[in-house]
């Protein structure tokens, strides 16, 4: 089975999470960029704001051709409190009518999980979207619980076929 890792991150949380899955699923990783400035205060405040009004944004052209694999795995921070960032979006959205099927996992720093970003990734999904997320807080990625929650979640994707 084919998998591609697709994610954005910022500060690197995202991109240690992505390259532990891609270790563990024996992935290609797809590193999305963002091409607006996101650095700085108000990069900060713009690329939150961004994500609550799910403003697509500008990525970098891709490497991967998303269907050439049969899952694709998309990820990024939580940004705003309830989405995921922008990059991540904007590629689903690119992508949806090339991906097989697909799933999500989000980084965060706060203590609240944002079910409501990955209901809104779902639904951009057209069905396609598997119902295991994984959903780590900055904290816990060196944790016993990330080696759990990553176990429990290569499981399901390698259970598909």
């Amino acid at each position: 089975m084919k998998i591609l890792i697709a994610y954005y991150s910022k500060t690197g949380v995202t991109k240690r999470l992505a390259e532990k899955l891609s270790s563990k699923l024996g992935a290609e990783i797809e590193v999305l960029i963002d091409k607006k400035k996101r650095s700085g205060i108000l990069g900060w405040i713009f690329g939150g704001r961004d994500g609550m009004k799910k403003n697509p944004t500008e990525i970098g052209k891709i490497k991967h051709d998303p269907s050439k694999y049969d899952v694709v795995i998309v990820g990024g921070p939580l940004w705003g409190f309830n989405s995921v960032a922008p990059a991540a979006r904007t590629f689903l959205t690119q992508n949806i009518d090339k991906i097989r099927k697909v799933a999500f996992f989000m980084t965060r720093g706060g203590a609240k999980p944002s079910t409501a970003a990955l209901l809104d990734l779902k639904d951009v999904s057209s069905g396609k979207a598997l119902d295991d997320t994984l959903d780590l807080r900055e904290s816990e990625l060196d944790s016993d619980i990330s080696r759990e929650k990553i176990e429990i979640f290569a499981k399901v994707i390698e259970k598909i076929k």
